[in-house]
């Protein structure tokens, strides 16, 4: 049998990133930053390194969509920099948040 886990996981986090640039940008629905950031936290807990800067990133600024939370800042970030992220790795060792 065939293991298709890890690209079906691929799969489904490019598909909620996508989703979530269409919500955030209004590209082809009604903009909607909640449904956006949600598909987006969900691109990034599927292992989407990018997504995880950006819900870092988020989460380090806050938004009209969510409050700023260091904790899951530095979880997010954490996470893409352990996955080679550049700007992620960046912004662990300016807030000296350990990889």
């Amino acid at each position: 049998l065939l293991n298709l886990g890890p690209e079906l996981q691929r799969l489904s986090s490019n598909a909620h990133f996508y989703t979530a640039v269409c919500f955030l940008e209004g590209q082809a629905v009604e903009r909607d930053l909640s449904a956006g950031f949600g598909h987006m936290e969900m691109a990034a807990s599927s292992g989407n390194s990018y997504a995880q800067l950006l819900v870092g990133d988020a989460y380090h600024t806050g938004s009209a969509a969510i409050q700023a939370n260091p904790q899951k800042r530095n979880h997010y970030w954490q996470l893409a920099a352990r996955q080679r992220e550049p700007r992620a790795i960046e912004m662990c060792q300016r807030y000296g948040i350990t990889v």
